[in-house]
């Protein structure tokens, strides 16, 4: 999948020569009036959906044979944000995920910045936060493992 404003554009290579063979247009609409507010950040998400962002340009276009203006989502295209600094979310999402959040904290963060519900910068400093007493609490032993099991302080690991 590739964003190439105005279009998203779905490539393959079907021969095997390391080109791509086929081009399918996905979406149409993607305004090209400013390279920073065009698609970007294309990447699979842990739902095996394609996540990706887009600036205030918005999008005004077509995806199937519906036309989509910006503030109108349906079950072909979601909004998963309304923050404005959306370049860095899913990068930065992945980041505290592959790092290992799974405490509560940083979950509810996680939450927030998904929703919405406060800005980036905010919530950007709140999870540096929970990222260290998440580090602290894991050195002590007192977050769960990957493997599901737990340990508390002074118990040993197996």
């Amino acid at each position: 999948v590739v964003a190439q404003a105005p279009q998203m554009l779905f490539l393959s290579d079907t021969d095997g020569d390391g080109r791509a063979d086929e081009r399918v247009v996905l979406s149409d609409g993607w305004p090209r009036n400013d390279t920073h507010g065009t698609p970007s950040n294309l990447r699979y998400g842990l739902d095996n959906q394609v996540l990706g962002s887009v600036g205030y340009n918005g999008f005004r276009g077509t995806v199937g044979d519906r036309t989509w203006r910006r503030g109108e989502f349906g079950a072909e295209l979601e909004k998963a944000s309304r923050l404005v600094h959306l370049y860095y979310r899913p990068a930065f999402i992945e980041r505290v995920i592959r790092y290992g959040a799974r405490s509560g904290g940083i979950r509810t963060v996680l939450a927030d910045l998904v929703m919405g519900r406060q800005s980036y910068l905010t919530l950007r400093r709140r999870l540096q936060r929970e990222v260290v007493r998440a580090g602290a609490r894991r050195l002590l032993g007192w977050l769960p493992y990957a493997d599901g099991g737990g340990a508390s302080v002074g118990s040993a690991r197996a």
